[in-house]
């Protein structure tokens, strides 16, 4: 996992950046128990999951019956985004994380509200 300033990268970023507020604020002990996890997951110096994200993005094996296995020895963005919602307790910790793609953040879970553009597609 890397740290990375959230203004640099919208900047650099030549593409639609959108937000996903939720609907109820986080509590202060949601807050803290998912900073907490973050800086484990942060100090354990999980590395970024580059196969689960082409198997979760292209589902192949889900028509074998075949599901993704999360772990937390490596992660993928949005597989390591439903987690520290699970840890606030915002999403069910029965939702298999390693399964989850970004367009599935609006479809699959009520805890957002409307997504807020940030930026859109750069002119060329």
């Amino acid at each position: 996992m890397q740290i990375h300033d959230l203004r640099d990268r919208v900047r650099d970023y030549n593409g639609l950046v959108a937000l996903l507020p939720l609907k109820t604020k986080l509590s202060l002990e949601q807050e803290k128990s998912m900073n907490r996890w973050v800086w484990e997951v942060y100090n354990l110096q999980v590395s970024y999951d580059y196969l689960q994200i082409i198997d979760a993005g292209i589902d192949f094996f889900d028509k074998y019956g075949v599901q993704a296995k999360s772990d937390d020895s490596s992660l993928f963005c949005s597989e390591f985004a439903v987690k520290a919602l699970q840890v606030a307790g915002i999403i069910n910790r029965q939702i298999n994380s390693a399964e989850v793609v970004p367009g599935d953040f609006l479809k699959k879970f009520n805890c957002f509200k409307k997504s807020v553009t940030l930026k859109t597609f750069a002119a060329k």
